[in-house]
Order: C-alpha cells, then structure tokens, then sequence
C-alpha cells in the first residue's frame, strides 16, 4: 500500500515542478512581450494608437499578475494534496505494522 500512495506523491511532486516551469516560461514570454511593446510604443505608435496599446500592456500586466496568483494558488493546493496523502501513507503504514505486530 505505501508503494501506490507515494506514487502518488511522486506524480504530485512531478506536477508542482512542471507547474513552475510553466509559470517561468509564461512569465519570461510575457515579459519578453512587454518589452516588445514597450519599444513600439516609444518609436513607432503616436496618439490613439499609443493610447491604446498603453492600455493593453496594463492589461497584460494585470493578467499577468492575476495569472502567477492562481498559478501560485494552485501550487500552494498540490502542495497540501501531497502532503495530505504522505501523512495518509505514514498513518496507514504505521497502523498496518501496529496490527501485524
């Protein structure tokens, strides 16, 4: 039994690992945009234009924040999943040898 419980774990860990570097690779692209549009901004777009791509880098900005809060959320409860099932395993570990004595 504790084998398929810290398989489950495992995958957890596995999951909150390839969750963060996701969230690297989205940030660094996301920045990387930003960039971008900041450079058009100040050389190439004059007016209504400039306007609205100042507020669409806003919104992208906002977004952004947005999303490395849910993405932070979601580690924090992967997190506590894999933690909840280790102390499950040990639990059970720890009652399996109790009764077999």
């Amino acid at each position: 039994m504790s084998g398929d419980l810290e398989l489950h774990y495992a995958n957890l860990d596995s999951a909150i690992d390839d969750l963060a570097a996701s969230f690297r690779q989205m940030v660094e692209q996301n920045e990387e945009t930003m960039s971008k549009l900041k450079q058009v901004l100040g050389t190439e777009l004059i007016g209504q234009f400039s306007g609205a791509a100042d507020a669409f880098s806003l919104q992208l900005s906002g977004a952004d924040t947005r999303m490395s809060t849910k993405i932070e959320e979601a580690k924090t409860v992967l997190g506590e999943m894999r933690d909840t099932i280790r102390d499950a395993d040990m639990l059970a570990s720890t009652h399996f040898d109790h009764t077999r004595g």
